[in-house]
């Protein structure tokens, strides 16, 4: 599956020139699988951009499924902008949480109401179709959508999405009791390739706002950690924090766990594994042992560069303890950290993880980060994961 973020802003639009890394439209998330079906994650102001994304590429008719967290504004004020729906012939069904004081047809009646916007729903009426749902599990144009009810003011899902051996879970909105960790989301988040999760708060920043709905990378890497999650997704950034300080908060989650990846605009990210149950045997509490000859890997160094020399297994690739030796190896007189790639054929998400640490350490110490001997397909991930926009790639 591929995953892209249109939007990952919480509670408004941002659209500040210091945050658009990091993006400025509301929530919104597309998935793609290998055969070209869609399925779009809430509707806040980045679902614009996909709208006009949907009509440049379209040959025909278009048709999607849109499966809505909760009706909190920011993940709905995108949809009255989405072009698609307003030409006829396409079609989109809603999904949402039931609620006996409110359906999910009205809530978008609602953003779409006199008092708020010139174009009443029923112009479009025709080509939208609504349906409420509980906790459980479902079939949507051939792919498994599961959801729970997650703690949030008025109520809000989490969706886990499943296709060819790979899932993602989306939980944009929620908050954790301290020390307890809500048992339905632990157990929708099994085994998950990633989990895309409320850290809208910094851990110093949650006291003065509990019972606010939001939650912390503390909360998401525990999440991570009892469900065996291979990475997290930081999501549904705050407005007051700039691209600086996401920085930041991203580089201190990567310290306290090395498979952490902050949403970022027009982020792209693949599902890579084919099997899921062929990583049970690694999850991520689980410490690989590595040391040098032996791993398959060398780290050296060459006057005021260290030269790495990446391995060629995937698993001691994507060890916290392979990432640490190369953090340990930068000092105050290193200038250069040359990663080779001649052994590594494919990167995982945890991979990349490693490689986020390193990017995020270079980076502070002021030290230049260069890939060498890259493959095409390794190179097609980096691509994807904007590490070409950053890393000199030889």
């Amino acid at each position: 599956m591929q995953i892209k973020f249109w939007g990952t802003r919480g509670s408004i639009p941002t659209p500040d020139p210091d945050r658009m890394k990091y993006g400025g439209d509301t929530s919104c998330v597309e998935i793609q699988t290998s055969g070209g079906k869609r399925l779009i994650l809430d509707a806040g102001t980045g679902i614009r951009r996909l709208g006009m994304k949907l009509i440049t590429d379209s040959r025909g008719p278009i048709s999607s499924n849109i499966l809505l967290t909760h009706g909190h504004w920011d993940h709905i004020q995108g949809f009255p902008f989405f072009a698609p729906a307003y030409i006829p012939g396409n079609s989109f069904t809603f999904y949402g949480l039931f609620k006996a004081d409110g359906r999910v047809e009205e809530s978008m009646r609602g953003v779409m109401g006199e008092l708020y916007f010139p174009v009443h729903l029923e112009a479009i009426a025709k080509q939208l179709h609504f349906q409420d749902i509980l906790e459980g599990t479902r079939e949507i144009q051939g792919i498994t959508v599961s959801c729970c009810v997650v703690n949030h003011p008025q109520g809000a899902l989490a969706y886990r999405i499943e296709h060819d051996g790979s899932a993602v879970v989306y939980c944009p909105d929620t908050e954790h009791t301290p020390d307890e960790l809500q048992p339905k989301l632990v157990e929708l988040c099994h085994d998950a390739e990633y989990l895309i999760h409320d850290t809208h708060y910094a851990p110093e920043e949650f006291d003065t706002h509990r019972n606010w709905g939001h939650s912390t990378y503390e909360a998401g890497i525990a999440v991570c950690k009892e469900a065996g999650v291979r990475s997290l997704v930081l999501f549904h950034h705050a407005p007051e924090h700039d691209d600086d300080f996401m920085d930041d908060l991203l580089y201190r989650a990567n310290q306290d766990w090395p498979h952490c990846i902050a949403a970022t605009r027009d982020l792209e990210l693949n599902t890579l594994r084919t099997d899921t149950r062929q990583f049970k045997a690694i999850r991520p509490e689980r410490e690989v042992q590595v040391s040098g000859p032996e791993a398959g890997f060398r780290i050296e160094r060459q006057f005021d560069t260290i030269y790495v020399l990446c391995p060629a297994s995937i698993t001691v690739f994507s060890s916290s303890a392979f990432g640490r030796r190369i953090l340990d190896s930068v000092k105050e007189d290193i200038s250069q950290v040359t990663m080779d790639f001649e052994k590594v054929e494919r990167l995982n998400s945890v991979c990349l993880g490693i490689l986020g640490e390193v990017l995020g350490h270079t980076q502070k110490n002021n030290v230049s980060l260069i890939f060498k001997n890259v493959n095409e397909q390794v190179l097609e991930v980096l691509r994807m994961t904007r590490f070409t926009e950053i890393v000199e790639v030889m």
